[in-house]
């Protein structure tokens, strides 16, 4: 393998002899823009789904007593021990 055996690069194109019209140039500014704030205004959107979607909540079947009293669950217990169940209790439900 030789190395100066290479093919050389294609010359570049020549640059056009006219110049671009001044008048698209705010408007290309405006688009310009455009694009960077909706770009801007996408990535915000992403980040704040992102975050709402990872932080955990934690869903209690109630949350103050007056609640308990209003909802339909109930406090059963058993005869071999004194400890207390709630019946119809599903967290995240």
């Amino acid at each position: 393998m030789e190395i100066g055996n290479l093919p050389s690069l294609p010359p570049p194109p020549p640059s056009p002899s006219r110049k671009p019209d001044p008048s698209w140039t705010g408007l290309r500014l405006l688009l310009l823009f455009a694009f960077l704030l909706g770009n801007l205004v996408f990535m915000v959107y992403k980040a704040s789904l992102t975050a709402e979607l990872a932080a955990r909540r934690e869903r209690l079947p109630f949350n103050r007593l007056e609640h308990l009293l209003e909802s339909d669950y109930r406090y059963t217990g058993t005869k071999k021990n004194d400890s207390k169940l709630i019946q119809n209790c599903h967290i995240g439900a």
